[in-house]
């Protein structure tokens, strides 16, 4: 378990895999604090991982879920050797539609 004294207010890298890959992580320090137990953070990276199967890719410039009631937001790239992913929270992106846009889409 992590104490909040631990965190360094930078961020803090870990090594994971992804994808079957080696995985160089930054968790943001608020990341860290609402997920404390290493066990939490494994599985914030969970729906990351399935993201990626679904959309191919290990790049995803800009990815949020929900998980355990916080938004959580990933920025992920690769090159030969690692997948590098950066975690940190977030909010959903709320986009304000007029009403007759919004029935088109219905």
């Amino acid at each position: 378990m992590t104490h909040d004294d631990d965190i360094p207010a930078e961020g803090v890298f870990t090594e994971q895999r992804l994808w079957g890959r080696p995985a160089k992580v930054w968790w943001q320090q608020e990341v860290m604090r609402a997920f404390p137990r290493v066990e939490d953070r494994l599985k914030v990276l969970e729906p990351l991982e399935d993201a990626m199967i679904d959309c191919g890719t290990t790049t995803l410039y800009y990815h949020i879920e929900k998980v355990a009631g916080h938004y959580v937001t990933f920025e992920s790239a690769d090159d030969e050797e690692f997948i590098y992913v950066n975690v940190r929270l977030g909010a959903p992106i709320l986009v304000d539609l007029r009403e007759e846009l919004l029935r088109q889409l219905r």
